[in-house]
């Protein structure tokens, strides 16, 4: 991701005036990272801000926060098989899901699919 401007930098102080009652902390209070929310939304701070807050509630209700510590169900890893392999030149996770070996409908069809869903949030958060 390209560097941020003299404007960019300005924006950035504004969106993370208007946060401050979110306590952002870690990789969601950087520069960089409040850069990404206000390019996604082509610097309208109102819609960045909009959209941050929608993603901070998701993360609330689904207990994003300690999702690291749940355990899914075994067969997953070996059934939904995933590999983190690093990270590219631009800082980028590299993962390998091997997609079509997943068996979709099986997770469905034994009543697993919020554990399923669960399961990828773990995965993407854990990259």
């Amino acid at each position: 991701m390209a560097s941020p401007d003299a404007k960019e930098f300005e924006l950035i102080s504004q969106f993370r005036e208007r946060l401050t009652d979110l306590n952002l902390k870690g990789r969601f209070s950087g520069d960089h990272d409040l850069l990404r929310w206000i390019r996604a939304r082509n610097h309208d701070l109102d819609q960045a801000e909009k959209m941050i807050r929608e993603s901070m509630k998701w993360r609330e209700t689904n207990d994003i926060e300690n999702i690291l510590t749940w355990n899914p169900p075994e067969r997953f890893s070996k059934d939904l098989p995933m590999e983190f392999l690093g990270y590219d030149n631009e800082n980028s996770p590299v993962v390998v899901m091997a997609y079509g070996k997943w068996d979709l409908k099986k997770c469905v069809d034994a009543g697993e699919k919020e554990e399923f869903v669960k399961y990828l949030d773990q995965l993407f958060e854990l990259m």
